[in-house]
């Protein structure tokens, strides 16, 4: 039980401390989601017995992201990107696909509502980790 919750707990944090930054600084530096990645490298291959190949694929939709961001010049952030690379090795392609999928549901709904109430024009920009966080939670809650 506690060697789940270890893996859990890093993700928590790491993605309530990178919404923290997408929403106050617009940005996240790059060593942290850089260390959140070595840190799941590390505890699925020494201590989950993964294979290497699994924790790559994990991560394609953070690299799909980073590519839609280059190709959108950066409609889609970076720094997102980065956090689902790094969510990539500890949940693998499945859950990482799984949370891609709620927060863009929860970022379409937040848009819905702020555009019907005024608050947001249709081109307006907004922080995406903090939907990734609450598809996180979501994500926590069900399983």
């Amino acid at each position: 039980m506690a060697a789940e919750l270890i893996p859990k707990t890093v993700l928590l944090l790491f993605l309530g401390a990178a919404a923290f930054m997408d929403i106050n600084m617009r940005q996240i530096p790059v060593l942290l989601p850089a260390g959140v990645f070595a840190a799941g490298l590390i505890l699925k291959l020494a201590f989950a017995g993964a294979i290497w190949w699994q924790i790559l694929l994990g991560c394609v939709p953070g690299l799909v992201l980073i590519l839609a961001g280059y190709l959108s010049r950066q409609a889609v952030g970076y720094g997102d990107g980065l956090v689902f690379i790094a969510c990539g090795p500890f949940l693998g392609i499945i859950n990482n696909l799984f949370l891609l999928f709620i927060s863009l549901v929860l970022a379409a709904l937040f848009s819905m509502a702020a555009l019907a109430l005024g608050k947001m024009r249709l081109r307006s920009a907004f922080a995406f980790i903090p939907f990734i966080l609450g598809a996180y939670v979501f994500l926590l809650a069900v399983s």
